[in-house]
């Protein structure tokens, strides 16, 4: 939950004064109105703007170095919480990995395993948009002159992708929750196939492995 900013509370606070509804304030301010009712009630009640301090210990980054650890986020290399934590000390902060990991669950984010992608390297690129702005302008008499390819893979046994399964931490394993594998991953086929403007018909070639 977003803490409400001591500016945000004073506002709620002015416009109450000035005879604004709750209603009213919530849609001025796009505060939720059950937050406008609990600041105008501690106003009113001990004559409190902010949140009073609470007991245990404080938190050791403040929301402004949250926004920090998130960008370090972009730097090269620091795609991780162990790196930006390794990087938030040699800064004199003293992080564990876990609280860096927290941070960047309050902000919003998840973890999730990279999607695995063919290198593009900068020349790459640049050649790529240079092609595309090169052939946007060809018209269908160039565009006839080319064949069309693709290529997918066949697994001849299971996938070689990564499976999930549900299970108790107490069950015992079961068929459900193994994923089966054999020698040399059990071989695949790869299809190729290419079309052309004049020939309508598929061309396909198997290589097995």
């Amino acid at each position: 939950m977003t803490k409400t900013s001591f500016f945000k509370c004073s506002q709620v606070i002015a416009l109450s004064k000035q005879g604004f509804s709750e209603r009213d304030i919530t849609g001025e301010l796009h505060v939720p109105r059950s937050t406008v009712v609990g600041i105008i009630a501690r106003y009113k009640e001990d004559g409190r703007v902010h949140d009073s301090s609470r007991s245990g210990r404080p938190c050791l980054l403040s929301i402004r170095d949250e926004r920090f650890v998130v960008r370090m986020l972009n730097e090269p290399k620091s795609r991780c919480a162990a790196v930006v934590g390794r990087k938030l000390r040699a800064h004199g902060l003293r992080l564990c990995d876990e609280t860096v990991r927290r941070c960047f669950r309050w902000q919003g984010l998840q973890s999730r395993a990279k999607r695995k992608k063919p290198l593009l390297t900068k020349k790459h690129r640049q050649k790529h948009l240079r092609w595309t702005k090169g052939v946007q302008e060809y018209e269908v008499e160039v565009w006839s002159h080319v064949i069309w390819s693709d290529e997918s893979k066949f697994n001849v046994f299971g996938s070689d992708g990564r499976q999930y399964c549900w299970k108790n931490p107490t069950e015992p394993l079961r068929d459900c929750h193994v994923q089966p594998t054999v020698k040399y991953g059990g071989g695949s086929i790869m299809v190729w196939e290419c079309m052309s403007w004049q020939v309508l018909e598929i061309s396909t070639v198997l290589m097995a492995s």
